[in-house]
């Protein structure tokens, strides 16, 4: 850390710098470059911060994949809010920035899913002798069988999807 401070031009935009551990450097702004961007703030208005940096090439920024095989989680929640916020900060500095969300839901994932919710509903477990090679093992499979098992009914865009209660027909 050290060594990377001594190699950095001195600024009077810089109060202080100090080592915070490792891995961790603080810079401390000194107040005369906060007022003086706080006056670029105010000039600049809706326009701060934009640039044209990127000369309008095209950038992907790929985020979110989540998979309909398996549970949600927070993580999916973050990856699309800082996906977002990536390529929202892209443009307003001049790239052309192509999002890409993916989401699977059908071929070999959902035929995987299919065939370990009808293992789990025909009472195999994943090591079992008959599991799927590519079955998913995750306990929610085990949900899933018994909710189609119940005869649970899902809605899905406008339908009701009954589960029939029969593993062989899964």
């Amino acid at each position: 850390a050290q060594a990377l401070l001594d190699a950095l031009p001195k600024s009077d935009d810089v109060a202080r710098v100090e080592i915070a551990g490792p891995g961790f450097i603080n810079f401390h702004l000194a107040p005369s470059a906060y007022q003086r961007e706080a006056a670029s703030v105010l000039k600049e208005g809706a326009d701060y911060g934009h640039n044209l940096s990127g000369n309008g090439r095209t950038v992907g920024v790929e985020y979110v994949s989540a998979n309909p095989t398996g549970p949600l989680h927070v993580g999916h929640g973050r990856a699309a809010a800082i996906g977002d916020c990536l390529a929202r900060l892209l443009e307003v500095t001049g790239w052309n920035a192509k999002r890409e969300v993916y989401y699977n839901d059908a071929g070999v994932q959902i035929e995987n899913l299919a065939l370990s919710t009808q293992a789990r509903a025909k009472g195999l477990k994943p090591d079992d002798a008959g599991w799927p090679e590519a079955g998913y093992r995750g306990d929610y499979i085990e949900d899933v069988a018994k909710a189609y098992l119940a005869g649970a009914t899902v809605e899905l865009e406008g339908h009701s999807v009954v589960g029939e209660r029969d593993p062989d027909n899964l």
